[in-house]
């Protein structure tokens, strides 16, 4: 049965509430004690009065078990996103698996046997710029089939999107750890 039976297409059309749904949770109350978020505030999302904040997203992403959630905000809604998140298409196991291998192999003999002749010199000189686009293509086409697997990944596998975080992040955990380590130490 569809989780919209018995509603207007414009009360069901929100992606918000159709995960609601989705995750059988039946009421906003449901919801609030899930996500907490406010029933008001659920109520403003799912009705398309304002649009959710990126802690709001991930809040009912995780209670609705709902990973794409997040990452439709980000290619759809969020500025920064939309213009540097890999766009993601949902597929099954065997597709993934299928365009992984091709995508690499692609991706593997562009940068062996292109990328490296383009940076010898340290340079990308214009007459180089068709080939390093080229190159550039077949990683995106790697990134994607990358993005499939990581969401086929949150799918089966708990937290598996959270344990893995950007170079940075991982970083900036390190050297607070490294600070409170020394800190305790000079006490």
């Amino acid at each position: 049965m569809s989780v919209c039976a018995g509603r207007t297409h414009q009360t069901c059309s929100n992606r918000y509430m159709l995960a609601r749904l989705a995750a059988e949770i039946k009421s906003r109350g449901q919801a609030e004690g899930k996500t907490y978020i406010s029933e008001r505030t659920l109520a403003k999302i799912e009705t398309g009065e304002r649009q959710p904040k990126p802690d709001e997203v991930l809040a009912m992403a995780d209670a609705y078990s709902q990973p794409t959630l997040a990452m439709s905000y980000c290619q759809h809604e969020c500025p920064i996103g939309q213009r540097f998140a890999q766009p993601f298409e949902e597929r099954d196991i065997a597709v993934s698996a299928l365009m992984l291998l091709r995508a690499y192999n692609e991706a593997s003999e562009a940068v062996r046997e292109q990328y490296v002749a383009i940076c010898d010199d340290n340079l990308i000189e214009s007459h180089e710029l068709p080939t390093f686009e080229h190159v550039y293509e077949k990683l995106s086409k790697l990134e994607d089939a990358i993005s499939s697997i990581k969401l086929l990944a949150a799918q089966y596998i708990p937290d598996a999107l959270q344990k893995q975080k950007p170079a940075p992040a991982q970083v900036a955990e390190r050297r607070v750890s490294y600070t409170k380590r020394a800190a305790s130490a000079a006490r």
